[in-house]
């Protein structure tokens, strides 16, 4: 009798020069990604439950949260997780998005309650700081440099040792994360039981 073995939520096979390791940021915009992820699956469970009917309007907005927040989401935790250099377009493209979505006032930060004269510049100031991470920040620029085998630029080349180095953790957070990571599956399994046993509640109680 072979004991059995977990399996692994999110173990992808190959890996682009897994000598080189994403920075922590980018490994943290990763683990939001699934959030993200899972939580429009849990999402999809209560409409479903909930009985919506499909109107213009609500094709029009599932079609924005299956885009926005599963699509892009699924795809840059799996470039990140890849190490593939497409994950900078794709996350370009969906803070972009972000950005859009809060200027013509779509989904739910875009109906945020911000004065006009405020909302504008704080999601423009957000936005170029979440730009400049991604293009001019010095770790970020070797870590894709790296990934696309091009030279370092001699401006960071007597640190390029250390910015492609991972970055180290406290101990105390190691062990968070890695006690998260192992508990992610159940975490999901139980939000769907919630889900199901919460709709089925309301339903029974007011049909």
């Amino acid at each position: 009798m072979r004991p059995g073995s977990k399996i692994r939520f999110w173990s992808p096979k190959f890996q682009n020069k897994p000598s080189v390791e994403p920075p922590g940021l980018l490994r943290l915009l990763s683990g939001l990604s699934i959030v993200s992820v899972v939580g429009v699956l849990i999402y999809a469970v209560v409409l479903t439950l909930d009985g919506v009917s499909s109107t213009t309007r609500g094709t029009e907005s599932a079609a924005y949260v299956a885009v926005l927040h599963f699509l892009l989401p699924l795809c840059v935790a799996y470039t990140i997780s890849t190490n593939s250099a497409i994950s900078r377009i794709l996350i370009t493209i969906y803070f972009v998005t972000l950005y859009a979505a809060v200027i013509f006032q779509k989904g739910f930060l875009g109906n945020l309650d911000f004065e006009p004269t405020v909302k504008l510049p704080v999601a423009t100031a957000v936005f170029a700081l979440l730009m400049a991470w991604l293009y001019r920040s010095p770790r970020m620029r070797v870590y894709y440099t790296l990934l696309l085998g091009k030279p370092i630029p001699p401006a960071l080349e007597s640190r390029a040792y250390d910015l492609a180095a991972r970055s180290s953790l406290g101990p105390r957070t190691k062990a968070a994360l890695e006690w998260l990571a192992d508990r992610l599956e159940t975490a999901v399994m139980l939000g769907f039981i919630v889900v199901v046993i919460y709709a089925w509640f309301t339903h029974g109680r007011y049909r």
